[in-house]
């Protein structure tokens, strides 16, 4: 797996290696062949409400973003070993932490790096062709298959550091 961090907000540290080890854990998962290559990009609200606004008509920062290059037929072909390019480019994943901190952690009574990494879970998911209607992520399948995901997958603990704010 190739992954590119991309910072565009230097309020917070990432763990590349835990992040890293996220996606391994979800590719494994979902039956994703590793070599794949995927950007991740933390932005701040001007950039991620743009993004909104240009690709969603959408003018309102969010949380995160997912941009797949590959069609689900694509992603099949990929799945099955049917594919040339190596490494399969999967697209992009646009998160926006200090979004995610105002409306999805503070009083909530979450916590930043697990809503993290629950974006980030997310995001994957709609890189490889899940979805969901607008609104509609509550017992959606995507929903369901993310649970166990993070049943299985998320040990307590084992993707603390994946975001840290900076002192």
């Amino acid at each position: 797996m190739r992954l590119e961090i991309i910072e565009k907000t230097r309020k917070y540290r990432y763990s590349k290696t835990k992040i890293a080890g996220l996606f391994h854990a979800l590719a494994s998962h979902f039956g994703i062949p590793a070599d794949f290559e995927l950007a991740v990009f933390f932005t701040g609200k001007t950039s991620i409400r743009k993004a909104n606004r240009d690709f969603r008509r959408k003018d309102a920062p969010t949380d995160v973003l997912s941009f797949p290059l590959n069609s689900e037929k694509e992603i099949g072909a990929f799945r099955r070993g049917k594919t040339a390019e190596s490494p399969f480019p999967m697209g992009d994943i646009l998160l926006c932490p200090d979004f995610i901190l105002e409306r999805n952690v503070i009083g909530c009574e979450r916590d930043l790096n697990a809503e993290v990494v629950f974006l980030l879970i997310h995001g994957f998911m709609h890189i490889i062709g899940y979805d969901h209607g607008e609104g509609d992520f509550a017992g959606s399948k995507m929903e369901r298959d993310a649970l166990r995901f993070m049943g299985s997958h998320l040990q307590e603990g084992l993707y603390n550091g994946v975001i840290k704010r900076r002192s």
